[in-house]
Parts: C-alpha cells; sequence; structure tokens
C-alpha cells in the first residue's frame, strides 16, 4: 500500500485556478478551511494492490467476494462491485452520504438499499435474500431467544 500527500504548492495552484473561474463566471469562491475536504477531493490517496475477481477465484474457486462501500463514494463502489459481479454491503454505519462532493444525505437504511437494489437491477443482478447470502457463505442460521 501506498499513500500520498497533495504538494501544497499544488494545492495552491489548485485553489488558484478555482478562484479564477469563480471569477470569470462571476460566481462566489466557496472553498473555505472548513469545507475544503468536501470540495477538493484529491487532497490525499491511498494505493492498494488489489486482485481481480478471477485471480482470487483462481486462489480460491468457492470464494464469496464482497464489497463494503463504505464513505463518500458509496453508490460508486456500489455501481462498481456490481459491475464487476461481486456482493455488496452498504448502510447508514458505514455511511450516510448520497456522494462524494455533496452534503446530501441518505435518509434511511431502506433509502440507501433501494439505491444500491436499483443500482444492481440495471446491472441485470439478482438480489439476494438473506438466507440465499447465508447460504453462499455457509453459515447455518440459528434463531437464539434471550
Amino acid at each position: 500500500m501506498k499513500s500520498r500527500l497533495k504538494d501544497p504548492d499544488h494545492l495552491r495552484e489548485k485553489l488558484s485556478r478555482k478562484l479564477e473561474e469563480c471569477r470569470a463566471q462571476n460566481r462566489p469562491f466557496d472553498i473555505s478551511p472548513e469545507n475544503i475536504l468536501l470540495r477538493i477531493n484529491d487532497l490525499a490517496g491511498v494505493r492498494l494492490l488489489h486482485l481481480y475477481t478471477r485471480q482470487i477465484r483462481d486462489i480460491d474457486p468457492t470464494s464469496v467476494i464482497t464489497v463494503c462501500a463504505a464513505g463518500r463514494a458509496t453508490l460508486y463502489l456500489t455501481t462498481l462491485a456490481t459491475m464487476l459481479g461481486v456482493n455488496i454491503r452498504v448502510g447508514l454505519e458505514d455511511t450516510m452520504w448520497r456522494y462524494p462532493n455533496s452534503d446530501e444525505q441518505f435518509s434511511s437504511n431502506l433509502e440507501m438499499f433501494q439505491k444500491a437494489k436499483t443500482i444492481a437491477e440495471l446491472h441485470g443482478r439478482h438480489v439476494a435474500t438473506a438466507g440465499e447470502y447465508r447460504a453462499d457463505l455457509g453459515v447455518r442460521y440459528q434463531y437464539r431467544r434471550s
């Protein structure tokens, strides 16, 4: 895994360009210290070595691959995982944000699930029931009374 932080000079150049764009379009410059992490989305980066799903299945043909679509890019990750044909997991416990560059939030887990379900259906994917997913994982469900 490698990481990087945006060079301060490059950040100054980017902010100057954005300021000039705002001036040219006669609109206010809305980037501040309080919202810079929302407005500038490349301040830091992480690169991970990843295996393609077919490589993982070469290692273990029975593997079940699940992506936890967390963080502000939840819907992007959901779409990518769906396109790759792997399982996804979504929920407000992982993020409440709809989009990376917006403060718009999901109102409920149901709303987030419905968005993920729509994305899956648009890609021709079947949404598994809890029982189907447990079966894929080889987990036996046992109801326990308190």
